[in-house]
């Protein structure tokens, strides 16, 4: 701009602050970056040196912050998701389908497993899990549905076997049982249609 009252009008601030900042760069790298006169000041060799790889760092972070910016209005890269298989097979998979639809810029990972998953740990950006609580988090968490789980049987293995009628009932009978985050597979949190719940090991 030619002179310190140039830059201090721009920057809206005073010709003496323009000058000590000057003052303190050109002591901090031991080299004169400007010479003065009265009427104007020109740029050293070892000015010009250090103002060309500031311009720039300084046109990279413009960038940078655009593209930064972008990316919430247009997202792009790679979206991880962890998901328990039952959810994940069917209704993740449409939503990651759906999704993809409005994003094609986006590739997304899809992991599924039944267990609670470290989302730092494992770089993921989103994590879908059945559980009543989650461990204490700075996490962001968002309740999407509530899912309930029944007993049943075939018709041929109750031709085998008499009817449950009541949880001591189980006692005896084969079951498949599956883990999940809340529960042990060795006991089963029962609830009736009246909200009564019971607790009882599995068979």
């Amino acid at each position: 701009m030619g002179s310190f009252t140039a830059v201090a009008n721009h920057l809206d601030t005073t010709v003496g602050n323009i000058s000590r900042a000057v003052s303190v760069l050109e002591e901090s790298l031991d080299t004169r970056l400007l010479q003065r006169s009265t009427h104007r000041l020109v740029i050293t060799d070892a000015g010009r040196r250090f103002y060309d790889p500031c311009v720039a760092i300084l046109t990279d972070v413009e960038h940078a912050e655009a593209e930064a910016r972008d990316a919430l209005l247009e997202p792009r890269g790679t979206l991880r998701v962890h998901s328990v298989p039952g959810l994940g097979r069917n209704l993740v998979t449409r939503a990651v389908i759906a999704y993809r639809k409005s994003y094609p810029d986006v590739s997304v990972d899809l992991l599924l497993s039944q267990r609670m998953p470290n989302l730092l740990e494992e770089q993921l950006d989103v994590g879908i899990v059945i559980t009543r609580t989650l461990p204490d988090s700075a996490y962001v968490s968002q309740n999407i549905g509530t899912s309930h789980c029944i007993l049943a049987a075939s018709p041929v293995y109750l031709a085998a076997q008499p009817a449950p009628m009541c949880p001591e009932d189980l006692i005896g009978h084969q079951c498949v049982l599956l883990g999940t985050v809340d529960y042990a597979p060795d006991e089963w949190r029962l609830e009736s249609t009246a909200g009564d719940a019971t607790h009882s090991s599995a068979p």
